[in-house]
């Protein structure tokens, strides 16, 4: 246990939970802009806030959390997974909301669901 918790992955830990509570506070905010504010569907707001998150995650995960070079086979590991990301993400949601779930605890739901999930993928297949 104590070789996964070395100050390397320690670094990254919390350089990924910067991250993502960045795209947490986005997605919340872009989803009561678009739903309260602009009156948009929930699942509309959703798959518009999803998008224009992950556009700025490759870039962030790629430059801020693992300092590596852009090249075309990270970015089409990001793409991939991504998509799948993406699906699962939208579906989650949507069963939440099926489900009567508030679209904001829906989005927390999801969110929570994902974390674990992409901080594995983005760790150790996305930018190996």
């Amino acid at each position: 246990m104590r070789q996964y918790w070395n100050p390397d992955n320690r670094n990254y830990l919390l350089r990924y939970v910067g991250i993502s509570l960045y795209g947490y506070a986005f997605v919340f905010l872009g989803m009561y802009v678009l739903v309260d504010l602009l009156a948009l569907d929930e699942q509309l707001s959703f798959l518009i806030i999803y998008a224009a998150l992950y556009v700025q995650l490759y870039y962030l995960q790629l430059v801020v959390l693992n300092r590596k070079q852009h090249n075309r086979t990270r970015l089409l590991r990001y793409v991939l997974s991504i998509g799948l990301f993406y699906l699962v993400g939208q579906l989650l949601f949507a069963l939440f909301t099926h489900w009567q779930l508030q679209y904001l605890w829906a989005t927390a739901a999801t969110l929570i669901i994902m974390f674990p999930i992409k901080f594995l993928a983005t760790r150790y297949v996305i930018y190996r």
